[in-house]
């Protein structure tokens, strides 16, 4: 439900499914993040691969032909998604996210790639602000 208002504002389908979320949580070649409260709650979650053909609506050829030995090394990490509970905006998990998912990129000299709604670059500035 967090992300019901980007269903209306890109042509792409940026929300997945239920059942496609379900069987991304479920897939193991699917690195997740999480981020607890001090409560309990879930504050912050996000998904990383290599492994392209795991993520629904990625095209796994834009990525051969536009980085081909990196695609072909295992180096392209894609972000599937990332959020942050609306209680934790300002609170620094959004940071806490994307250092825990850029350390293996770097450690791995890959690249870390994620689409972005022009909403969300505009609006939000989410582009430098994973930067």
């Amino acid at each position: 439900m967090s992300f019901d208002g980007l269903r209306y504002l890109a042509v792409q389908r940026h929300v997945m499914y239920g059942g496609e979320f379900d069987a991304v949580m479920a897939d193991p070649l699917v690195d997740k993040f999480l981020v607890w409260g001090d409560d309990g709650s879930l504050q912050g979650l996000s998904t990383m691969t290599t492994h392209l053909r795991s993520m629904p609506l990625v095209s796994p050829e834009y990525f051969e032909r536009r980085w081909p030995e990196r695609h072909a090394a295992g180096l392209i990490f894609y972000i599937g998604f990332l959020g942050v509970h609306p209680d934790s905006h300002g609170t620094g998990v959004f940071g806490d996210l994307v250092r825990a998912m850029t350390e293996p990129v770097a450690r791995r000299e890959g690249l870390a790639v994620i689409d972005v709604c022009t909403y969300n670059k505009d609006r939000l500035h989410l582009p430098r602000a994973i930067r």
